[in-house]
């Protein structure tokens, strides 16, 4: 427990950096930042990003945000709000208002710097990467983690832990830009690196209720999804069949991105069926009607069946198909 007897945030900090016998560059050496950048911040001449904020936590085994909200003064309220409202969009996928907001916010200087920022560079390479413009949708994600080019990206997301939300989601766009661009191996690569990395820190670190558990447990989820469609692909159907048994285990157990939990299902069916397990196959495919159904998605599911008729020409002969497509009333 702090007793609060300071003014700012800047301020808490100063006190919580002396009191630990730290100067600026020594602080900046185990945190990744610059002393100068440590400087503005306890000064209070920029407001500190909430990936600073998670940091500090650990660092000083405090958890920070509770003082940064009593700390925080207008301007920083009306600017978490505006980054709520941006991410919010960006979660329901109103790519419209997306843009509308980004086009907005980027004019405030509350959104020069940090985690708004950032959260500005995704939402543009977002709505590129939805425009099929995945050229410019790289340039903005290369901005927004603040890197000069890809290469060092590919040497930074091995290394490094990862705390912001929006950090991840700028590493994920990378990835499926260079998917569309037909950067399979590059795909892999980030989808695989950032697999290691959630694995290696996030499960495994002790101060995790500074991050939100929810958005980690769906993004590795999905990454594990991606991971197995890469190997379905690849004809490596056990391992993809290992991968989507995670992302299936993570998302049932956690409770998160259970909206996409039909298509983890899909996946699992595909896998029993190149497996040629097809009693097993029947039943995934079982589940994702049943989730589709559940979730008020038929016209996927409508779409899926098209689709199997199509890529699985002999799939009658193997599942009672017919029988399963008139209990969800798709025959």
């Amino acid at each position: 427990m702090i007793i609060i007897t300071v003014r700012s945030f800047g301020d808490l900090l100063i006190n919580l950096r002396t009191k630990n016998h730290l100067t600026k560059k020594d602080l900046a050496t185990f945190i990744g930042y610059t002393p100068k950048q440590l400087h503005r911040i306890e000064k209070n001449e920029c407001i500190p990003s909430m990936d600073l904020v998670i940091q500090l936590s650990e660092f000083y085994k405090i958890n920070l945000l509770q003082y940064y909200k009593i700390l925080i003064n207008d301007i920083c309220l009306d600017s978490y709000m505006q980054f709520s409202k941006l991410r919010n969009a960006i979660e329901k996928a109103d790519y419209s208002l997306v843009e509308i907001l980004y086009r907005e916010y980027e004019q405030l200087p509350s959104f020069s710097t940090g985690e708004n920022l950032k959260l500005i560079y995704y939402a543009k390479a977002l709505c590129c990467l939805i425009n099929k413009k995945y050229e410019k949708s790289l340039k903005y994600c290369i901005q927004g983690l603040d890197y000069n080019n890809i290469d060092e990206i590919f040497i930074n997301i091995s290394l490094e832990k990862i705390y912001s939300h929006t950090t991840y989601n700028l590493i994920s766009c990378i990835g499926y830009s260079f998917y569309f661009l037909g950067e399979t191996k590059k795909y892999e690569t980030i989808m695989l690196t950032l697999y290691n990395n959630i694995t290696n820190h996030f499960f495994s670190d002790s101060y995790i209720e500074c991050l939100n558990s929810k958005f980690i447990f769906r993004l590795y989820s999905t990454i594990l999804n991606n991971l197995s469609d890469l190997n379905i692909k690849k004809k490596e159907y056990s391992i993809a069949l290992d991968f989507i048994e995670k992302a299936i285990k993570y998302s049932t157990e956690k409770g998160s991105g259970l909206g996409i939990l039909d298509s983890f299902y899909f996946t699992k069916f595909q896998c029993h069926y190149y497996l040629k397990q097809f009693k097993e196959a029947s039943r995934s495919l079982d589940y994702c009607l049943t989730l589709s159904m559940i979730f008020k998605k038929k016209m996927d599911a409508r779409h899926r069946i098209t689709s199997l008729r199509i890529t699985y020409p002999n799939i009658v002969d193997y599942l009672k198909l017919d029988e399963l497509l008139k209990r969800h009333n798709l025959s």
